[in-house]
């Protein structure tokens, strides 16, 4: 009777213990199962990780955090900026994951640049402290919409309900009833229960990782993208898979081969640019171009452009690569740019299709009326005051080029373009940006093999990079160049910033 009794007590015990847990995991909040699973796109932000990474004074530089969220905030009112600070510097929240994601209405947009441009943005957060939290945030008082507690902020809502808050812009009402309907839907489905997509976002060991689902591109699946800051926080380090509608990763080097590296020897070493991709005769051009309209539409000029280039794309069977740097003798002085720069492009192709390209250009050079010389393989012309354009045929290659083709090679390029199918190389030092585009020189590495990798840094400073965007952005000087009342000039609000 003893033993019966105390299993009894035990059993007793258990119960309320799990009871206990149980009831605990209900009160705590996980984000990302409150976010629907049809959302357009998420993005979680560990704001713990992005604070380390915008303290400049941390990194070697001179900002302090608070600092470089003042230049890079420039453009908002002095309330918002305050907001976004609190959303990710305050401990009134749970700064471990801040989550931010989009909704839209699937019939009434034409692809996922519309969607950024139109959709709706909700942020939500877990609250630590919600009285410390409204009085950091300035937010108005207390009213009762729907199911939530709102305040008001600059532009946009706080609603709180439980240890969770969401901020949204729009009319308070609607928002409201938009949001009830949202946290349903995900109720029965949300973000967190999709396989390989819900594992990608709470892994949260990047400053950010984010995941647009592709079905605004006619597609299914998921892109999912991390970034992070490397070398000190002096670069953006950028990674990319993508995973289909099982959650599966699916290899981006579809339909493409590796680039071949031979063609790596037109480049010079004093190239600042050079990017190439490894083609097949079989790639589906139309699929491409499907997938390229569906994410940012052309307008009918460009549908023009791409309708009288697709039937040369359709001969490249191979690697095209293009290279650029500046002459020998360039000045790079701004106003002559274009005859200062020395190019070349090689295209991989059957023989037949290169005699055929050839036949085209010869014809196009004499419509145009411009003099050429054509020797064998190749043709040679110019226009006034610029230098000579050749066009040869080496073996299954097309070159076209204003340079000798006999070069030594960039080895950091071939580096980069070693054993992927896409890959761009940029090194631009920032007096050449200064001259060419008005900007400060940077170094890139993109490659995609079977997922995608992307280095990014600033030249010409060891500088966190997050305080060299600051930098950037501050104009003149002034930290706060907008008004309180002149809002509608740029200024940002924590909704804007995510757009």
């Amino acid at each position: 009777m003893m033993e019966v009794n105390s299993l009894k007590k035990i059993a007793i015990l258990l119960i309320v213990c799990v009871a206990t847990v149980m009831s605990g995991c209900d009160s705590d909040v996980r984000l990302l199962d409150t976010v629907p699973a049809d959302a357009a796109a998420v993005v979680a932000v560990n704001a713990v990780r992005l604070n380390e990474d915008l303290d400049g004074v941390r990194n070697g530089g001179k900002l302090t955090a608070d600092e470089t969220l003042d230049r890079l905030l420039v453009n908002s009112t002095d309330r918002a900026k305050k907001q976004i600070k609190t959303v990710l510097m305050s401990t009134a929240i749970d700064r471990n994951m801040v989550v931010a994601f989009a909704i839209h209405d699937k019939d009434g947009l034409r692809g996922v640049k519309d969607m950024i441009k139109s959709g709706v943005y909700i942020l939500t957060f877990k609250i630590n402290n919600i009285a410390e939290l409204i009085e950091q945030l300035e937010a108005g008082s207390k009213q009762s919409v729907g199911d939530f507690d709102a305040y008001s902020l600059d532009h946009t809502t706080l609603f709180v309900k439980g240890k969770q808050g969401w901020i949204m812009d729009g009319d308070p009402q609607r928002s409201a009833k938009l949001l009830s309907e949202q946290l349903t839907i995900a109720s029965n489905k949300s973000i967190a229960s999709l396989k390989g997509v819900g594992k990608f976002l709470e892994r949260n060991d990047e400053v950010m990782r984010t995941v647009v689902a592709m079905t605004p591109a006619n597609a299914s699946g998921w892109t999912c993208v991390d970034a992070s800051f490397g070398s000190n926080a002096t670069q953006v380090d950028v990674n990319a898979i993508y995973l289909n509608a099982n959650g599966d990763e699916i290899d981006m080097n579809a339909n493409l081969q590796k680039i071949n590296s031979k063609l790596i020897d037109y480049t010079a070493p004093s190239d600042v640019f050079v990017a190439a991709m490894g083609l097949r005769s079989d790639t589906d051009w139309d699929a491409i171009l499907g997938y390229v309209q569906a994410v940012y539409p052309l307008d009918y000029k460009q549908r023009t452009l791409m309708g009288l280039i697709l039937p040369y794309l359709r001969r490249i069977d191979g690697t095209i690569m293009v290279a650029a740097g500046p002459m020998a003798d360039a000045t790079m002085s701004a106003g002559d740019i274009e005859n200062q720069i020395s190019f070349v492009v090689a295209i991989e192709m059957n023989k037949d299709n290169i005699k055929k390209t050839m036949s085209d250009i010869n014809g196009l050079i004499s419509t145009m009326g411009l003099s050429a010389l054509r020797d064998g393989n190749s043709i040679v012309w110019q226009m006034a005051g610029s230098p000579a354009i050749t066009l040869t045929a080496e073996g299954n290659c097309l070159v076209f080029a204003n340079r000798s083709l006999k070069q030594l090679g960039n080895d950091a390029a071939r580096d980069c373009m070693k054993g992927n199918v896409v890959a761009v190389w940029a090194n631009i030092p920032d007096s050449m940006g200064e001259v060419t585009y008005g900007g400060r020189g940077f170094s890139l590495d993109m490659e995609v093999s079977d997922d995608f990798e992307a280095d990014f840094r600033f030249n010409g400073s060891n500088a966190p990079i997050l305080e060299q965007f600051a930098m950037l952005m501050q104009a003149d000087g002034n930290v706060n160049v907008v008004d309180d009342d002149d809002y509608d000039s740029l200024g940002f609000t924590p909704i804007d910033t995510i757009k």
